[in-house]
């Protein structure tokens, strides 16, 4: 062995151990109170043609600068929506913020609906320059008209 090299006691082979231990733990913090999210209330749609067909030919319409909705009762129980846009309302981007912004607006009048009816909502051209209040009362108004709500 050579003389600049001490022998290794086993008190100081425990003491490195138990240091390395207690360094590798972290210490847990406790937990913070944050306020639960607010969870967004699942859409039941529409998702089949025959279905957008059924309301297009045998639902009430109502029509707005924003917005044209057909209506209809169904028996699934639950309010049910639809949503399309053409090309009318403009490119990919514009269409998703359309459809965006319409279902928002939907969300926020679902609690009220007192039926259970399928609802199409179709975007016009100057929906995606709309915001959502406006588009809400373009709905609040076309399902007074229907009775829905």
């Amino acid at each position: 062995m050579p003389m600049s090299q001490k022998p290794i006691s086993q008190a100081t082979v425990l003491q490195a151990t138990a240091l390395q231990a207690t360094a590798s733990q972290r210490p847990i913090s406790p937990p913070v109170a944050t306020a639960p999210k607010a969870k967004k209330r699942p859409v039941v749609t529409l998702r089949l043609n025959k279905e957008f067909r059924t309301l297009y030919y045998h639902g009430a319409s109502f029509v707005h600068p924003l917005l044209v909705t057909y209506v209809r009762k169904n028996r699934a129980g639950a309010p049910r929506v639809g949503i399309t846009t053409g090309k009318k309302a403009g490119g990919a981007v514009q269409r998703n913020r359309c459809r965006r912004i319409i279902r928002e607006a939907w969300r926020a009048l679902l609690p009220r609906l007192n039926k259970p009816v399928d609802v199409v909502f179709v975007a016009r051209a100057h929906t995606a320059e709309a915001k959502t209040p406006d588009i809400r009362r373009a709905m609040e108004q076309h399902l007074k008209q229907a009775g829905v709500l």
